[in-house]
């Protein structure tokens, strides 16, 4: 069955009428908006179409502005023009000029009291003490390598211009000679000085072993009680109050309370704060050791699942229960030191006008 013909829109010829091509010009058929070719002719008319509104809302907008430039000024308005705007022009300059000058003063100020005076007062300061270390006399010295081998030394409280931590920093890293500057130097200083048998190098040596915010070492509690005793030794008084503390704590060493309260004692005695405030405590707490034991016979109605400590049991006929008779394990203690309060805060007081912290503490909770 032939099928039913239809002539091309384009060039007039007969074609197939489901034909969605002329065979001859090759042009779509159909609806405008059918295939490919159709929509992609439908795309670009909403193109147009958006782009003539978007264009159309512009002219709207501009208008005022086209009807400005369109307005003719006559020759006396020029000139007030002309005038006004060297006026605004002038102003605006000197306003621009004022505005640099005050903002070029405050920079300078600025930079002045916050870069250039800090960092000279620093330089000063740091001359001063490298100028002292390496001048003085070797007991000074030894002082001063002891503040600069401190990583919490307030060197602000000395010299009160300098910024709080920066002369730490500028003793270790300043001086590049050898290992963390200045601080290597007077570490070295110490450990010399120790080795010598000099009492507070020592001391000052066992407190850098610690450890923490006192050194830059790393902790070493073995080394530190060796060089504490060594300074003890020698007489010096706050070396009782550390290596007392190591026995009474079992810092480095095996708790000791024997030798913690006969090294406590000492130290108090010698004006040491610290074992006059150690001292205190215990007379507060009262010190107790064991001693040994002994055994203790009693008796009880309760049942006793612990045969191997019972010696006998009987009928109590009067309480009707039977009656056990044991024997029971006791601790003996001794006391090393009593439990005063008037010997503590006498101690306290004594560690406290030295200005030993938490003695004063101890004292005010005791008022209080």
């Amino acid at each position: 069955m032939d099928k039913k013909q239809v002539y091309c829109r384009y060039c007039g010829k007969l074609i197939d009428e489901d034909a969605p091509f002329c065979t001859y010009c090759g042009k779509p058929q159909g609806e405008v908006g059918q295939g490919i070719i159709g929509i992609k002719r439908k795309t670009i008319q909403y193109m147009e179409f958006l782009a003539s509104v978007i264009l159309s809302i512009l002219g709207l907008l501009c208008l005022p502005f086209k009807k400005l430039v369109n307005i003719c000024f006559s020759n006396v308005q020029k000139n007030k023009f002309r005038r006004v705007k060297r006026v605004v022009l002038r102003y605006f300059i000197i306003i621009i000029t004022i505005c640099a000058v005050i903002g070029g003063g405050i920079a300078g100020y600025s930079y002045y009291y916050d870069e250039y005076l800090p960092e000279k007062y620093l330089k000063e300061a740091y001359n001063d003490i490298i100028n002292k270390y390496n001048t003085t006399n070797d007991s000074t010295k030894l002082d001063i390598a002891i503040k600069i081998s401190r990583p919490s030394y307030p060197w602000e409280r000395e010299y009160p211009k300098i910024e709080e931590g920066r002369m730490t920093v500028l003793l270790r890293f300043e001086d590049q000679s050898t290992k963390d500057g200045y601080c290597g130097k007077a570490s070295d200083f110490i450990i010399a000085k120790a080795k010598e048998n000099n009492a507070k190098a020592q001391y000052f040596m066992g407190m850098m072993l610690l450890g923490g915010e006192n050194s830059y070492w790393l902790s070493d509690t073995t080394r530190a009680v060796y060089w504490f005793n060594e300074s003890a030794k020698n007489g010096y008084p706050k070396a009782f109050g550390e290596i007392g503390t190591a026995y009474e704590q079992g810092i480095g060493v095996n708790c000791n309370p024997y030798k913690a309260v006969e090294l406590f004692k000492k130290g108090a005695n010698l004006n040491d704060p610290k074992s006059q405030y150690k001292l205190g405590c215990m007379y507060r707490d009262g010190i107790s050791v064991e001693c040994g034991w002994h055994w203790k016979t009693k008796s009880t109605t309760e049942y006793m699942s612990d045969k191997e400590n019972v010696i006998r049991e009987y009928w109590d006929s009067q309480r009707a229960t039977s009656v056990y008779v044991y024997r029971e394990k006791i601790t003996d203690y001794k006391t090393l030191v009593p439990q005063d309060i008037n010997q503590a805060k006498y101690w306290w007081r004594k560690a406290s006008a030295q200005g030993y912290t938490d003695a004063t503490i101890s004292l005010q909770q005791v008022y209080d």
